[in-house]
């Protein structure tokens, strides 16, 4: 009887390997490699800076480049948009999006200004460039914008918090 049992046991061995068997899926064909992941870091050692005068340039850039919308233009509308965009390896604007808009009007032309926005110089850690996220803000206003000449070291500490 136990010889039975022993070849009865036996014979269901290969059904139950069989059954316990699953489709082994390569992970490394499915997945990117880690040097394809893209990081977008909100601080690094070398902030980017904006290649034609730093902080106060862009502000210049944007209070040049923006078209008021009619809605701003007869008053009904004044504020500002804050744009976050990063800042790639090679110091190009990517992925514009609105942080906080004001209305359809003014977020599509704010969008449109930083998309417009001339190369940075790239932000890096440990001499390694990076992708950096950045957020500038856009003023709708028919008031005249006061901009400094030269970089604040205030303006320095507000473009690197997020």
């Amino acid at each position: 009887m136990t010889s039975y049992y022993l070849a009865f046991c036996l014979g269901l061995l290969p059904f139950a390997v069989i059954a316990q068997a699953k489709p082994v899926i390569n992970q490394a064909a499915t997945e990117k490699p880690a040097s394809a992941k893209r990081i977008v870091y909100s601080y690094v050692e070398q902030m980017p800076k904006y290649l034609n005068g730093g902080n106060s340039g862009v502000l210049r850039y944007i209070a040049n480049n923006v078209r008021l919308p009619e809605e701003v233009k007869i008053g009904k509308r004044e504020g500002k948009v804050f744009v976050t965009f990063e800042v790639d390896e090679q110091g190009k604007v990517q992925n514009p999006s609105i942080q906080r808009g004001l209305s359809p009007a003014t977020d599509k032309e704010a969008l449109r200004v930083v998309q417009a926005m001339p190369s940075w110089i790239p932000g890096s850690q440990n001499g390694i460039n990076m992708v950096v996220s950045m957020t500038v803000p856009v003023t709708f206003s028919m008031k005249p914008q006061v901009i400094p000449d030269h970089d604040d070291p205030i303006l320095e500490k507000l473009s690197a918090v997020d």
